[in-house]
């Protein structure tokens, strides 16, 4: 564990900080004030590729970058009311997205990724509309109708995107010598 490691370990934390970023703007907005974005489908590739550790460091990293401002989440949103507003939630569950994607890549087998990834994208859905219901002071059913129910099908698809993102880029990752 040298300087050489350090230093390729933060400049792959800083690249897919940056590609978190990136898809994060690549949004459509939704009347019920969440937005369509790619950053799920970042996140657990972050996890997937960079492994659970770094995959969670830099998934807090971007977090944190967000929470002082700068306009890293969606529509270049940034700060601490973008993390308590009614998207929030989504976004502080994303360390745990991209823990279970990281966890699962440690098998090869991406139907194991499939299932975590599908589980865990449940379960952060579920938290943001938790955070939504009580931001906007409404039910839980009339939250998880807005913030969940519109992101179903996109989700499967960004899941399917993730797995074979994920492949690709693990067998290019192994067979170039990089090493992550």
């Amino acid at each position: 564990m040298g300087r050489k490691n350090f230093v390729r370990d933060m400049v792959q934390v800083g690249l897919f900080v940056a590609v978190i970023a990136v898809c994060a703007q690549i949004s459509v907005p939704l009347a019920g004030g969440v937005p369509f974005t790619l950053q799920t489908f970042a996140i657990a590739l972050t996890g997937l590729i960079l492994g659970w550790k770094k995959g969670l460091v830099t998934v807090l990293i971007y977090i944190l970058v967000g929470a002082v401002g700068v306009p890293v989440f969606a529509q270049f949103m940034g700060g601490l009311g973008v993390l308590f507003g009614p998207t929030g939630g989504f976004i502080l569950a994303f360390p745990l997205l991209s823990l279970a994607a990281g966890l699962a890549g440690r098998k090869n087998n991406p139907l194991v990724w499939a299932v975590v990834i599908t589980v865990a994208t449940g379960f952060m859905l579920f938290i943001g509309g938790v955070f939504f219901a009580i931001y906007q002071n409404t039910t839980l059913a009339h939250a998880l109708t807005v913030t969940v129910s519109p992101f179903i099908i996109s989700s499967i698809i960004q899941i399917g995107l993730v797995v074979a993102a994920g492949k690709v880029l693990r067998h290019a990752i192994v067979k170039s010598g990089i090493s992550i």
